[in-house]
């Protein structure tokens, strides 16, 4: 009887530390996800909806606080935040745990981007290939369809709107290469060497546009990258890394002298990109030196303008931003989510382009998809656990 009661006090004890232990670690994740960051990945994933479907919203939040797009938003948070676990990670378990998850998630990434390109194929060289609308997504594809499809499969072939997730693949291969060379020569150096990386693409470039002009390669390959400039976009991606990493270092405020130059600077910026305030500094011939695919200069002073004030005032942002809890579920699902939204945005295209709707009926279908990509994260949320602990 003594042995049955041991065993029973046993079982209990056991049952109760494994319920603690489960508690302290959910407890852990949730205090690891920053709200306030999925909350504006939600809201980056909004606007870049409203810009890739026509519609008269687009005049809103199209670069709404200067020259700087949801695009530069989006890759710098998905850095930051990677940034911030990796190096607690590292820490723990070695870089041989940030190289263990830099490939499954780029190849998990990938498998999505096969898949995103399937629904693509059947979409617009099948099913609608008779509408322009649809057409025009894949124009490559039916000059050269055998050489296209092999292209895209290696990511050398992307049809507009199909450029960021291998941008972002590529991105977290390099990912454990960067924390590696950082612990070598420090962050200081791999960001000088990224910078060179960045300058590089603006070697004999007297304007901006897309990076390179679809060529084939004999017979065998269509080379058409999309319209990211990989090698300026490399340089907002290690940025990410930089500063998301000093979550577990030693993170030192912004000089007073900094904050009011950047708030000086995205003033500037807001104002000469509103049509409303009679601000337009004439460039003339160096108008790359804003070019959103080759992130011109000006550009990127703006954006990193704005990720100082970001930084700075995010305790304060923290509480402005809580009414748009809602958006957090977009954020903590914001790659799944995102592939959705290219999937819709093909369709919308397609439609709006083929028939030229007007602009109630743009304003609907935008307004359909929101609601679409909210009913699909509110479903990953639920099935990642009853307390939606998860990252995407």
């Amino acid at each position: 009887m003594r042995d049955f009661k041991t065993e029973i006090l046993r079982f209990l004890n056991d049952g109760l530390s494994s319920y603690l232990q489960i508690t302290r670690n959910i407890k852990t994740q949730i205090m690891e996800r920053r709200i306030e960051l999925d909350i504006l990945r939600g809201l980056l994933i909004c606007l870049m909806v409203v810009d890739h479907t026509p519609n008269p919203l687009r005049e809103l939040t199209d670069q709404p606080l200067g020259f700087v797009s949801a695009a530069e938003g989006f890759v710098f948070l998905s850095a930051y935040l990677l940034g911030a676990v990796s190096q607690g990670r590292i820490q723990e378990h070695g870089l041989s745990w940030l190289r263990r998850f830099a490939f499954k998630r780029a190849l998990n990434l990938y498998l999505i981007h096969l898949g995103m390109l399937l629904f693509l194929f059947i979409t617009a060289g099948f099913m609608f290939q008779k509408l322009p609308g649809f057409a025009n997504f894949i124009l490559r594809f039916f000059e050269t369809p055998g050489p296209a499809l092999l292209s895209a499969l290696l990511l050398l072939y992307q049809p507009p709107l199909f450029d960021i997730l291998p941008m972002y693949i590529v991105f977290l291969v390099m990912t454990p290469l960067a924390f590696s060379a950082a612990q070598a020569v420090g962050w200081n150096a791999v960001m000088g060497l990224s910078g060179l990386l960045w300058v590089s693409g603006f070697i004999g470039t007297t304007g901006g546009g897309y990076p390179m002009e679809a060529m084939s390669v004999g017979s065998a390959l269509v080379i058409e990258p999309g319209a990211f400039h990989m090698r300026a976009w490399q340089f907002i991606w290690i940025a990410g890394l930089a500063l998301g990493r000093t979550n577990h270092v030693n993170r030192r405020a912004f000089s007073p002298l900094l904050v009011v130059s950047a708030c000086l600077t995205a003033v500037f910026f807001f104002c000469w990109r509103n049509p409303r305030i009679p601000i337009s500094p004439n460039l003339g011939d160096y108008i790359w030196m804003l070019d959103k695919w080759q992130l011109g200069p000006l550009r990127l002073l703006n954006f990193f303008a704005l990720v100082v004030l970001l930084r700075h005032f995010g305790p304060s942002l923290r509480q402005l931003l809580f009414w748009l809890r809602p958006l957090s579920g977009l954020g903590r699902n914001s790659l799944p989510v995102f592939s959705a939204h290219v999937c819709f945005a093909v369709l919308a295209i397609g439609f709006i382009e083929t028939y030229q709707l007007d602009d109630w009926a743009c304003t609907a279908i935008v307004s359909l998809q929101l609601a679409l990509l909210f009913g699909y994260s509110s479903l990953l949320g639920a099935a990642k656990s009853p307390l939606g602990v998860g990252s995407s």
